[in-house]
């Protein structure tokens, strides 16, 4: 049922079937029942906005009346025989709006706890060449519900994220700012960043902004923006306390973008040996034969893939055979004459 935003016309020139037809949500339809069915008539009116074209507006005084609503999951099974089962949750609880129903209390300071976080851990995928960070954030079902009620009212309720190298200055991070129980993934483009900076101020020009194993901490809180009501009187922004603080070993950090840095492996180290002497970075020149693009193993004679100089060659003897044929019909011709 809807409460609010429904315009309704009448045209005068029209029938009665016909307006019915061209306001369903009012009026109702086959399939679905109409808010004129839904209410009765002093529980709502039609204001007209627009006298030309006889468009009303459907308002309920939300100080003499109460919305009530619920809600619940529906999903329909398939099996393998295309036979399809509804099958739905339990309602939720009633939410309600208007006269009777209890009245939003905002958020205090107090009741916002700070975010408990905990298993931190790299994200396979990096982001804009920098890699990616996730953890476990729980939200208590109250927390849940309360950021429900702040939505409802024109609020917002979000989780910023933030990381730094022991001792160092406090960066916010890129990530989803929705309040999710579960994983989080954050971004340590910005901590990379910032860092790249700090560097260039220090006289260093490498290209590694952050060694491998270099601690850094994380750390969480809730912002929240709220009104006292919906459509109300704003009352400002709070911040929780934060969480508590995670500390890690990081990944290499390069400022450079493109390229895709990952974790070494034992395997994969460059440690040198006994058996291993270092190597210097010289330019050797290239010994392996290059292959053709188009077919990967022939040698490209003049520069194209043999393939295509076999078509060439036979689209040439093609043509030769036409123009001899068609020689041979002419001369045919000229003797029959």
């Amino acid at each position: 049922m809807l409460f609010r935003g429904i315009n309704v016309t009448n045209d005068p020139s029209k029938s009665e079937e016909e307006n019915k037809a061209d306001n369903p949500a009012f009026y109702g339809t086959d399939t679905f029942p109409g808010i004129k069915d839904q209410l009765k008539e002093d529980q709502y009116t039609l204001e007209e906005i627009d006298p030309e074209t006889h468009e009303k507006m459907l308002k309920i005084d939300f100080t003499k009346h109460t919305a009530y609503v619920r809600a619940r999951w529906a999903v329909t099974l398939v099996d393998t025989n295309d036979d399809r089962t509804p099958v739905f949750s339990e309602w939720s609880e009633v939410a309600g709006s208007g006269k009777d129903a209890a009245k939003f209390e905002p958020i205090k300071k107090e009741e916002l706890l700070p975010p408990v976080i905990s298993s931190l851990r790299y994200y396979p995928e990096e982001f804009n060449g920098y890699p990616q960070i996730a953890c476990t954030l729980d939200v208590p079902e109250e927390l849940s519900k309360r950021q429900a009620e702040l939505a409802a009212n024109g609020g917002a309720m979000r989780v910023y994220w933030e990381a730094r190298v022991p001792g160092g200055k406090w960066i916010e991070q890129q990530a989803g700012s929705d309040v999710t129980a579960g994983e989080n993934v954050i971004s340590l483009l910005f901590l990379g960043q910032y860092l790249d900076e700090q560097n260039k101020k220090n006289g260093e020009e490498s290209d590694l902004v952050l060694e491998k194993d270099s601690p850094v901490e994380l750390r969480a809180r809730y912002w929240v923006d709220q009104y006292n009501g919906y459509q109300g009187e704003y009352i400002g922004e709070l911040y929780s306390d934060y969480s508590d603080v995670l500390t890690f070993g990081s990944q290499e950090m390069s400022k450079t973008p493109e390229e895709s840095v990952k974790e070494s492996s034992v395997e994969e180290s460059s440690e040198k040996t006994e058996s291993q002497p270092e190597v210097k970075n010289e330019t050797k020149p290239e010994t392996k034969e290059k292959k053709c693009s188009l077919c990967g193993f022939c040698p490209q004679p003049l520069g194209l893939c043999i393939f295509i100089w076999i078509a060439i060659l036979v689209a040439v003897v093609i043509v030769i055979v036409v123009v001899i044929l068609v020689v041979k019909k002419k001369k045919s011709g000229d003797k029959e004459e």
